[in-house]
C-alpha cells in the first residue's frame, strides 16, 4: 500500500515538471514566430525565474517522499525480539550426615554414620544406637537403630530367619510383609507392619555366613538417615577403606610389652577411638588419603 502511493506521487511529480517544460517550450516557439526587429528586444527571464521554484519545490516533495517512504518501510517491518533462555541452575541438596561422627566395627566389618545426639550400646551380637532425649519434653528420644548379626552357617533363607525372630512366617497378619528390595546397594529381605514390641522396620541382609539384621521404628526421619549411611567394610585388593583414628609410623621397634606388635617398626592406624594398633597395609591407603582428616602417617620415635 505505501509503495502504491509512493508511485502515484512521483507519477504526479514528473508530470508537473514535464508540464512545466512544456509551457517554457512554447513560449520559446511563439517568441521565434515574431517578426524580426532591428530593435533589440531585453531577454525575458521571467520564464526561468518561475521555473527555479517549481524545481526546487518539487526536489523538496522527492525528498520528503523517500523520507516518508524509508519510515514507513521500517515501522512496517516486524520487530524481532531476542529471547535469551536461561537455565535455572539447581543447588546440590546438602548431606545432612557429612558432619556425623563414623562407628566402625573391625570385628563384624561394618561401618555407619551417627549424629551427636545418639547413645552407643555393644555387646556381643547387636549393637544399638540410641537417640537421645532432647528438651524437657524429652522429644525424640527412645528411638533407636539396632544392628544384630546372626551366624548362618546352616545358610537358611532370609524368610527363616525373618520368622526365628518374629515367631511368624513373611506375609502373614503377624508376620507383616515381606520383599526382596536392595539396601544401600546389598540384596536384603525388608519386612514391615510385623508384631514386635518396639520395631516395625527391618532390613536382612546376608553377608558369608552372617546375617545382619537393622531394624529400626518406620517413618522415622533421623533413624533412616542413620540407616542410608550403613556399609561394609571393603576388604579388597586395595584393603579396609575407613578412616583412622590416627596414623602413626614407629622409626624405632614398639617398646610396649604387652602390645602384640612388641619390637616391631613401621606404620600402624587406630580406629573407633582404640587404642589397639592395626598395620596400616590392612588398609587402603590412597583412599584414606582422599578422603580423610588423617591423610599421612605421623613418625614417632
Amino acid at each position: 500500500m505505501l509503495s502504491f502511493h509512493l508511485k502515484d506521487l512521483l507519477l504526479a511529480i514528473f508530470s508537473v515538471i514535464c508540464h512545466s517544460l512544456d509551457m517554457d517550450e512554447i513560449n520559446q516557439t511563439s517568441q521565434a514566430k515574431q517578426p524580426a526587429n532591428p530593435t533589440p528586444t531585453p531577454v525575458n527571464n521571467s520564464n526561468k525565474s518561475k521555473l527555479i521554484p517549481i524545481i526546487l519545490g518539487v526536489a523538496a516533495i522527492v525528498v520528503i517522499a523517500i523520507g516518508a517512504y524509508v519510515l514507513g518501510a521500517k515501522q512496517s517491518q516486524p520487530v524481532v525480539q531476542n529471547i535469551v533462555q536461561t537455565t535455572p541452575i539447581s543447588s546440590p541438596t546438602p548431606d545432612p550426615t557429612a558432619n556425623w561422627k563414623t562407628y566402625t566395627n573391625q570385628k563384624y566389618e561394618f561401618q555407619i554414620k551417627y549424629p551427636e545426639a545418639v547413645k552407643i550400646e555393644e555387646s556381643d551380637d547387636y549393637i544399638d544406637f540410641t537417640i537421645e532425649p532432647v528438651g524437657p519434653m524429652n522429644v525424640g528420644g527412645g528411638i533407636s537403630v539396632r544392628i544384630k548379626i546372626l551366624d548362618n552357617s546352616k545358610r537358611i533363607s532370609l524368610n527363616e530367619v525373618h520368622k526365628d525372630i518374629v515367631g511368624y512366617d513373611c506375609n502373614t497378619e503377624y508376620g507383616g510383609k515381606c520383599e526382596n528390595v536392595t539396601f544401600n546397594e546389598y540384596s536384603a529381605l525388608k519386612a514391615t507392619d510385623f508384631i514386635n514390641l518396639s520395631d516395625d522396620l527391618a532390613f536382612y541382609i546376608p553377608k558369608d555366613k552372617r546375617v545382619y539384621v537393622i531394624s529400626t521404628q518406620e517413618d522415622q526421619t533421623l533413624p533412616n538417615q542413620i540407616l542410608s549411611t550403613f556399609q561394609f567394610l571393603d576388604e579388597g585388593t586395595n584393603g579396609l577403606r575407613v578412616c583412622p583414628d590416627s596414623w602413626v609410623e614407629f622409626l624405632s621397634p614398639i617398646p610396649t610389652i604387652n602390645n602384640p606388635y612388641y619390637g616391631q617398626k613401621g606404620q600402624f592406624i587406630t580406629i573407633n577411638g582404640s587404642i589397639d594398633l592395626i598395620p596400616a597395609e590392612k588398609f587402603d591407603l590412597e583412599w584414606i588419603r582422599q578422603n580423610c582428616e588423617v591423610k599421612n602417617p605421623e613418625p614417632v620415635g
